[in-house]
């Protein structure tokens, strides 16, 4: 009875598999013949692997190796993690980040998803925007609440993942914390940016991993391939991830005492990647593999090794590393920051502990495939991104900060297991060390960033404030038409702000002859205020600067 049952489920997993292998395969087939868009291929995709994946995971038994909480006591420190996480994504949200202000590309990925179209680089932060226009509405602050909640659900799901890594509960719960109040982490995640939105999916491909790596099953190793899938279509700094994710992966596999079939589970992993990542291959059928070195091959950044003497070539690469390294813990960069130009993306204290977390964990990499993962992830990330382009930025080392926290557990993990006679010694000392990082991330969360004017006003958006203005007096009279006196191009093809409003009833003219017989609202900015002001039958005028522009000035009339 028993072998007819596994029989039976066997073939009726094979069954579902057959099926969703068709339903991908004409997928595929309608989207290269145009039948249906990218995005919503990609979106088939992603649903159809995931019900694979299910499919294969409904079985009897645990479905991790270990419980991830075992007390009562255990559940309310977890409880508190996850609301210390949701504290710093939500607290003075209305003020951080401004709601008349954008972070990098925000409107950008808005419009994207406003119209419809499909970017092969950063198709979940597309699908994340369409779902925020239609349940939040057309607004800034509306387009960041999904990402908010993404950046709440990523607490737990990197506690998982640390759990699955570490057999002590503490050492996992105060790396998740840690992780729940990261400066960067929590200031960026109130944004929609495809730069950050990407840790959450970074999150769950190392849990998945981790997963299949206790279990050694074809049904994980799958669930580790769709999860790992998912992340090779984020940005940049996460597409070291799943290469390593393979690697770790295998040499588990070759590890491991039953040493289970190692070609089937990475068949599993590939193919279940591959399913996801096709749709983003056919949408550019002229470079399929071009979404692999997006960042690199975009900003045209890679750097060819300088023709210098080995003691000179040694000392530029180290400069490189120098400054690398600084991103991650010292200062920033570029513009649009979310952090101060003094801080890096990990906190200074946190990051020295972190250092020595990979100097440890290094130095074990060979014997352990899980510090060889994390060690490999955090110094291919900070090369990749930090040294080998001719423009390094802070934002393609993003991808190394989970596993960076990851670290951080693992030396608590490693020293509390390596002197088991000091036990309540080290847990003492290890808790006034992780208390003073919370409290030190939190602070700096707060008062230099949130509070902190200059960072505020790297916000700023002149077009941004116009097109809001334009959407508040079409709001107020549906019926009116807005003129927009000014030089700005951005009412063209290529608008970033029409999913603010309906630009049918808008006109732009650079010249107050231009208007014609005016009748509705005017709206002028900066050099063009004084021309404004000459025509005639203007009633209601209002003239201010907006608070994160202060060299900008707006006008509205009405007439």
């Amino acid at each position: 009875m028993k072998n007819g049952t596994g029989r039976s489920g066997t073939i009726g997993r094979a069954v579902a598999g057959a099926l969703i292998v068709l339903l991908l395969s004409y997928t595929y087939y309608c989207q290269y013949h145009s039948k249906i868009s990218s995005l919503d291929s990609f979106l088939i995709s992603l649903l159809l692997v995931a019900v694979l994946c299910i499919v294969l995971l409904c079985r009897k038994g645990p479905l991790f190796p270990r419980r991830m909480i075992e007390s009562r006591r255990q559940a309310w420190l977890f409880i508190g993690v996850i609301m210390l996480g949701v504290f710093a994504r939500t607290a003075y949200l209305g003020a951080f980040p401004p709601a008349d202000g954008q972070y990098g590309e925000e409107a950008r990925t808005a419009a994207h998803a406003f119209h419809n179209s499909f970017s092969p680089f950063f198709p979940l932060n597309i699908l994340q925007s369409q779902l925020a226009l239609r349940l939040f509405g057309n607004t800034i602050p509306g387009l960041r609440a999904p990402f908010v909640i993404l950046g709440i659900l990523s607490v737990p799901i990197f506690f998982v993942a640390a759990r699955l890594l570490f057999r002590n509960f503490g050492a996992a719960l105060a790396a998740a914390a840690l992780f729940a109040c990261s400066t960067f982490l929590a200031a960026g995640q109130r944004t929609a940016s495809h730069e950050i939105s990407g840790v959450a999916t970074e999150c769950l491909a190392i849990a998945a991993l981790f997963l299949a790596c206790a279990r050694r099953d074809i049904a994980s190793c799958a669930l580790a391939g769709w999860a790992n899938g998912l992340l090779a279509a984020e940005y940049l700094p996460y597409k070291v991830i799943p290469a390593m994710a393979l690697l770790t992966l295998i040499v588990v596999l070759l590890r491991a005492p039953a040493r289970p079939r190692l070609l089937p589970r990475v068949a599993a992993f590939c193919l279940c990647a591959v399913a996801v990542l096709v749709p983003i291959m056919l949408s550019d059928r002229g470079r399929p593999l071009w979404f692999v070195s997006e960042g690199f091959v975009r900003h045209r950044s890679l750097e060819a090794p300088p023709s210098l003497p080995v003691g000179a070539l040694i000392r530029h690469w180290w400069e490189k590393a120098a400054l690398a390294s600084s991103f991650l813990f010292i200062r920033g960069g570029g513009h649009h920051q979310i952090i101060p130009r003094s801080m890096g993306i990990i906190e200074f204290r946190t990051g020295v502990v972190g250092c020595l977390a990979l100097a440890c964990c290094a130095a074990r990499a060979v014997r352990s495939p899980a510090k060889l993962f994390l060690a490999g992830t955090v110094v291919l990330t900070v090369f990749l991104g930090g040294m080998l382009p001719s423009n390094p930025s802070l934002y393609r080392l993003i991808g190394a900060v989970p596993p960076f926290y990851l670290l951080i557990g693992m030396l608590i993990d490693d020293t509390l297991l390596a002197f088991p006679s000091r036990r309540r010694l080290l847990s003492s000392a290890w808790t006034a060390v992780f208390l003073l990082l919370v409290w030190s991330n939190l602070y700096n969360l707060l008062a230099v960033t949130v509070f902190d004017d200059s960072v505020r006003r790297s916000f700023c958006d002149p077009d941004l404030t116009l097109a809001q203005t334009i959407a508040a007096a079409r709001e107020e009279d549906p019926a009116a038409t807005v003129y927009l006196l000014s030089d700005k191009r951005f009412l063209g093809v290529d608008n970033d702000y029409d999913f603010l409003y309906d630009r049918a009833r808008v006109r732009v003219v650079a010249d107050p002859r231009d208007i014609g017989e005016p009748h509705g609202v005017l709206i002028a900015h900066d050099g063009f205020i004084a021309a404004a002001r000459a025509l005639p039958g203007l009633s209601g005028c209002e003239e201010w600067t907006p608070p994160l522009c202060p060299r900008r000035r707006v006008l509205r009339c009405r007439f």
